[in-house]
């Protein structure tokens, strides 16, 4: 069976003493020790993705809704009672998020006026508010390297450069480019580091 043209294949995540699956936009949320399900809800347009399981569990269940006509979306569901609390556009293709107790980010690609696709990022509070959104200089040619908090900067990667953002406002505080040609990103108790694929070698990067 497909739903708009994408092979509905279940999804799953987990977090403490809840499991969240999805399969075919229906998402329901189960006790981790039993399976038992606890709500479910059909949320409104195609719950998928092409670059990892469209959700995330934070203090909210965070679903990506893709539309083939527009940008997609960010569903925000209660955790507690299933319902939809809020729904936000992001960039052209949603590709990762990253939760908070404060809210959440999103990371995602919007088309370069001069060609190509560059990252977007935007935060929202919990009860759906826009605190701020931006879009990069950071090109990307398939999908967004890493993205994530270190410390107290916001941090996003395509697979050659890297550049850290301030979590409140959404202002860069500084861009590293590696000067390699692929570079892989991770982060460890608070700390960010940056690997050189093609030649070797690790380097920890600021995070203030």
């Amino acid at each position: 069976m497909t739903v708009s043209g994408y092979y509905s294949y279940p999804y799953v995540v987990a977090a403490g003493d809840r499991i969240v699956t999805v399969r075919n936009s229906t998402v329901r949320m189960r006790r981790a020790h039993d399976g038992h399900v606890l709500w479910r809800i059909a949320v409104d347009g195609d719950v998928t993705s092409h670059f990892g399981p469209p959700v995330w569990l934070g203090e909210h269940v965070y679903v990506c809704v893709r539309r083939d006509d527009r940008s997609d979306e960010l569903v925000a569901i209660d955790r507690d009672g299933g319902t939809v609390r809020w729904r936000r556009t992001v960039g052209y293709e949603l590709e990762t998020v990253t939760t908070t107790p404060q809210g959440v980010f999103v990371a995602s690609s919007v088309g370069d006026p001069d060609g190509g696709l560059l990252i977007r990022l935007d935060a929202v509070a919990l009860d759906g508010t826009r605190r701020w959104q931006t879009t990069t200089d950071i090109a990307i040619g398939g999908t967004v390297e890493a993205f994530g908090r270190a410390g107290e900067i916001l941090f996003a990667a395509s697979d050659e450069e890297l550049a850290a953002y301030d979590p409140a406002t959404g202002k860069r505080r500084w861009r590293y480019d590696a000067e390699s040609s692929r570079i892989g990103v991770t982060t460890a108790a608070g700390a960010l580091y940056i690997s050189y694929r093609d030649r070797g070698g690790v380097a920890r990067l600021p995070t203030n």
